[in-house]
Order: structure tokens, then sequence, then C-alpha cells
């Protein structure tokens, strides 16, 4: 007697709970994750507060006497690269744990199947 062969199930993160963006938003039970759907809108946010927040440093330190100014114009770069490094660094932290619960998914689902 040959061994049957079993079905593998090919999982695809959010498919099988796959729902629109409001829906996932309102779902009390929190079984969708809408952060993957979100992160790229946060990031543009970050690089928004970091551009506004290294213009605020110069406009600041432009009404600031002697050797401020010059401060100011170097500081800023470096401030604004510094807030887009960490935001970066943060939102990936973030989206690898929603993988890591993906996946931990997947491989509870292959356990139930076995």
């Amino acid at each position: 007697m040959a061994p049957q062969s079993v079905p593998q199930q090919v999982y695809v993160p959010g498919a099988p709970h796959s729902r629109g963006f409001f829906s996932s938003l309102f779902d009390l039970s929190f079984t969708n994750f809408i952060t993957g759907r979100v992160i790229k809108v946060l990031f543009v946010l970050a690089i928004i507060f970091a551009a506004l927040y290294a213009l605020g440093i110069v406009v600041y330190g432009l009404n600031l006497p002697n050797p401020y100014p010059i401060a100011a114009v170097i500081a800023a770069p470096i401030v604004f690269f510094l807030l887009i490094l960490g935001a970066r660094v943060q939102l990936e932290i973030l989206i690898v744990i929603f993988r890591m619960a993906e996946h931990m998914e997947e491989i509870a689902e292959q356990g139930r199947q076995r």
C-alpha cells in the first residue's frame, strides 16, 4: 500500500482573514492587523515631522545671535537624519513583530492539521 500524500496548505499572510481596511480597523477581536497596511503612511508622516522639526531648528537658530545660526544650519540635517533613522528602525521592529505573529499563526495552523 503506497503512502498517501497529504496536501500541503500554502500560507499567504493576511489571506485567510482578508477584510477591508475599515472592517479591520473596527474589528474588536483584533484578529485582523492593519499595521502592515498603514506602515508606509506612518513612515511618510515621520519624514514630514522630521522635516518640520529640522526646519524649526533652522528658523529658531537664525533668530539667535552669532554663532548659533551656523550651528543650527549644521545641526538641522543631522537631526533630520537621526529622526528618520530612529523612525525607520522603530517601524521595522513593529512590522517584524507583526510578521512573526503571522508566521506563528501559520505554524500553529500546520500543527492543528497533523
